[in-house]
């Protein structure tokens, strides 16, 4: 009988044990998902705000400046079309100068980030935009990027240039 009542006492340690371990799968499992759809929550969320706002957005692979992707807005405002603008470079593209380029990747290395910054674009058509641009680098993929967020200024750059042509009049 007591080796019966040891034999029993050993298989529901055993079960216990066994038991236990399902349990901490269970919690590790359900923390995993939970993370999982935060991590698809935060991404549904950068999409919507990526592609449905009004300032002109592009990811480039900060090795290269090739475009990655790019929002509605700023292929409407520079012209290009998404499907052009993908795989391509600002450069190739004629839209920055090759000094322009070696500007921002200067300023870029240096502060690590540029902010509210007055550049000029070229377009598609060939006119000349000046916008307010800002960079930040991330990381998408594994991959260092860089987002950049684009605000045509150029009707406010020639009313106040007008104004100033008026008030000196004046």
């Amino acid at each position: 009988d007591l080796f019966m009542v040891l034999e029993e006492q050993k298989l529901l340690e055993e079960l216990g044990i066994d038991i236990s371990f399902a349990l901490d799968n269970m919690q590790v499992e359900k923390q995993r998902e939970h993370a999982v759809k935060e991590l698809m929550e935060a991404e549904e969320r950068f999409q919507k705000a990526f592609y449905s706002g009004p300032v002109g957005l592009a990811i480039t692979r900060a090795s290269d400046g090739v475009y990655i992707d790019v929002n509605p807005a700023f292929s409407d405002l520079i012209g290009f079309s998404r499907d052009e603008l993908v795989g391509k470079t600002s450069l190739g593209l004629n839209i920055t100068t090759p000094a322009q380029r070696q500007e921002y990747v200067n300023a870029m290395v240096k502060e690590g980030a540029i902010r509210d910054q007055e550049m000029v674009l070229r377009s598609k058509s060939g006119e000349t935009l000046v916008v307010l641009g800002s960079m930040e680098v991330i990381e998408l993929n594994r991959e260092t990027c860089v987002l950049s967020t684009t605000i045509d200024i150029t009707r406010r750059r020639g009313m106040e240039e007008e104004l100033r042509e008026i008030e000196q009049r004046f």
